[in-house]
Parts: structure tokens; sequence; C-alpha cells
């Protein structure tokens, strides 16, 4: 079998939406990475801050998102999956722990700035609600 084929079968691609200090490092608000097949959300952000070592200040405060979904770390990743790596951010008024619901636009994939975050992203039903 020649190496393409055998290096594309041992690689996922998967869509990176960056926001907040993981926007600033790398200055686009998303961006495509090959990854191990075998790699977990938590290996895509320890591959941002090995390049970016001035995000590490973030690993233990990130939560992460798969296609809309919050999910743990260890969430294992397949090709196509779009990936949101969500460091804590605060929003017009960051005392306000609740979601803030908007019910018109409701795609996240429209948004390319910054979202106003909560504090406990948990008490959101997706991150669609959340970043809209």
């Amino acid at each position: 079998m020649e190496f393409a084929k055998l290096q594309k079968m041992t690689t996922i691609t998967v869509t990176l939406k960056l926001f907040a200090a993981y926007q600033e490092a790398y200055q686009v608000p998303e961006m495509q990475i090959e990854l191990p097949a075998d790699a977990t959300v938590a290996s895509v952000r320890d591959r941002l801050i090995t390049e970016h070592p001035e995000l590490a200040k973030w690993r233990d405060l990130t939560r992460f998102g798969v296609n809309l979904q919050f999910v743990e770390p260890e969430t294992p990743l397949k090709n196509g999956d779009e990936v949101v790596l969500i460091p804590p951010v605060s929003g017009d008024d960051d005392r306000s722990p609740s979601c803030q619901h908007a019910p018109a636009r409701r795609d996240a994939r429209s948004r390319v700035s910054t979202p106003k975050i909560p504090r406990s992203p948990s008490k959101c039903d997706s991150i669609s609600d959340m970043i809209n």
C-alpha cells in the first residue's frame, strides 16, 4: 500500500473553532488540523499549547465541545468532527452564571467572533445555546 494512503488511514482531520485566548494566539477563528486516528479532545488542547506555550495557563480551565455538544477531555475524535476549546471569558455581566439564550440565530457555525460565555457553561444545553 502506498505511504499516502496508509497515512490517511492513520490520521483524521478535524475543524477547530478558536475562541478567546486560542483565537488570539492563532489569529484565525477557525482552522483544520490533522491528528493521529486515536486523538482525543485533550490531545488537541495539548498540541495547541505545545505550539503556543502562552496558552498553558488555560490548560485546566478549558472546556471542550465536539459537534456543538459539551464533552469530556478524553472524548475520542472522528474524522470530520468540529472541535471547540472554550477558555474562560466573561460577557457583559460576568456575575451571571446562567446561559444567555437567544431565540434567533441558533447556528454556532455562523459566529466567528469571540462569544460571550457564562462562567458556568455547564448550565447550557449545548454550545450553540452558549454562544448565541
